[in-house]
């Protein structure tokens, strides 16, 4: 009787151990945790809970317990990248929608600049927008002088105007200088 309880508990123990071993390999081929391992990771874990307690005791669950966790961080920064490019998405429309700036262009520059403010940082890195800035700037020119837009050009005529008399004047100086030397080289 001794005999038969002891070759029993033994097939028990190396029944557990086999069912054990089994779980352990599923679990370690697991491997680098990518997006894609979650298929193999659900299989591990329900391999996992159906073994018994005594043979659960003989996995080391701590490798799918880690694989669980990283893919889970890896599903949340997934799923936060996705969001941020989609809201950077909808406010890159709305910069992309001004177009040409004039002075009805208003609503549309501010909802757009009110968006992208909106946004957090990691969102903002996302937006183009140099756009918005331009049209910023060209509604403010339209909105001080809508008959005259600044183009730019911030530089006063008057100067301009006093530049160019200077250069006449010296080509003229330049050119009298040259008559002179000519007539002084033919003595």
């Amino acid at each position: 009787a001794k005999y038969s309880e002891m070759k029993s508990a033994a097939d028990k123990a190396a029944a557990d151990k086999a069912a054990a071993d089994a779980v352990q390999k599923q679990i370690d081929s697991i491997g680098e945790v990518t997006l894609e391992s979650g298929e193999a990771i659900g299989a591990a874990r329900k391999a996992y809970e159906a073994l018994t307690q005594e043979q659960k005791a003989l996995v080391n669950a701590e490798t799918l317990i880690a694989a669980e966790n990283k893919l889970a961080e890896l599903k949340s920064a997934a799923d936060k990248a996705a969001a941020d490019k989609a809201a950077a998405d909808a406010v890159q429309k709305l910069i992309d929608a001004i177009g040409k700036v004039t002075l009805e262009s208003e609503k549309e520059i501010l909802a757009a600049r009110k968006a992208y403010n909106a946004l957090t940082e990691d969102q903002k890195a996302l937006v183009d927008v140099s756009a918005l800035v331009s049209a910023e700037k060209e509604i403010a020119s339209l909105q001080k002088d809508p008959e005259n837009p600044q183009t730019g050009d911030t530089v006063p005529l008057g100067l301009v105007a006093a530049v160019m008399v200077m250069s006449v004047t010296a080509l003229a100086l330049l050119a009298v200088l040259e008559i002179r030397r000519r007539k002084a080289s033919r003595k």
